[in-house]
């Protein structure tokens, strides 16, 4: 994987962790199924366009989310643990 790409799914890792814990904590204090679904609609758009902005397609963020979960030496990277 080039550089350029480990950079572009970084960024776009830490913006769609980041909505997705916004978005978790708000869907605790929804009580009815729809507002929980425009919600958890509204996390979705916004972490498509989270990777869009990075400068990934979906697949290609996909696909290195499941390396990074196949490889740990790239999860390191990503991670910096």
């Amino acid at each position: 994987m080039s550089a350029g790409t480990l950079a572009k799914f970084k960024r776009a890792y830490y913006s769609v962790k980041a909505i997705a814990q916004k978005y978790s904590a708000e869907m605790r204090q929804v009580h009815n199924k729809q507002d929980a679904l425009k919600l958890r609609q509204l996390a979705q758009t916004k972490m498509v366009s989270a990777v869009k902005s990075a400068g990934l397609t979906i697949p290609q963020y996909n696909n290195v989310m499941l390396l990074m979960q196949r490889e740990p030496a790239l999860r390191q990277k990503v991670l910096g643990h």
